[in-house]
């Protein structure tokens, strides 16, 4: 039976017309059927905030987070339970980036999960 701290996942970058950001959208991959099976599909959308001073290093930072912590033993069975400690470990997450010149770290995050007929939802920031 495969493990789910193997789900594989994948994540693109997108400008918004007319602004200096770049968000990061992340979304679980088919690889681990029996992980997905348990806790559902996420789509994630996360942003760094302009006033900080690496807004893509923090978007980057909190999304592998927010997907790696969800499907992790650590964060439980139930989705919704798992979704609410994914998201607070990819806000912390923001505190481990210790390069020169960032500081002020912040993000905006949407996460849904589909799970049989049900959808949960998380947002953070703005």
């Amino acid at each position: 039976m495969p493990t789910s701290t193997n789900i594989g996942w994948s994540a693109a970058s997108f400008s918004q017309p007319g602004t200096d950001t770049k968000a990061r959208a992340f979304a679980t991959k088919t690889g681990d059927e029996y992980a997905i099976r348990q806790k559902g599909v996420m789509l994630a959308v996360v942003d760094g905030a302009i006033s900080a001073s690496c807004p893509d290093k923090a978007a980057e930072v909190a999304g592998q987070a927010l997907i790696k912590t969800y499907y992790s033993g650590e964060a439980g069975a139930d989705p919704l339970e798992a979704l609410r400690y994914a998201v607070q470990h990819a806000v912390l997450a923001l505190d481990g980036i210790k390069e020169p010149g960032c500081a002020n770290l912040a993000i905006a995050l949407a996460a849904v999960v589909i799970r049989d007929e049900t959808v949960y939802i998380a947002r953070v920031g703005d």
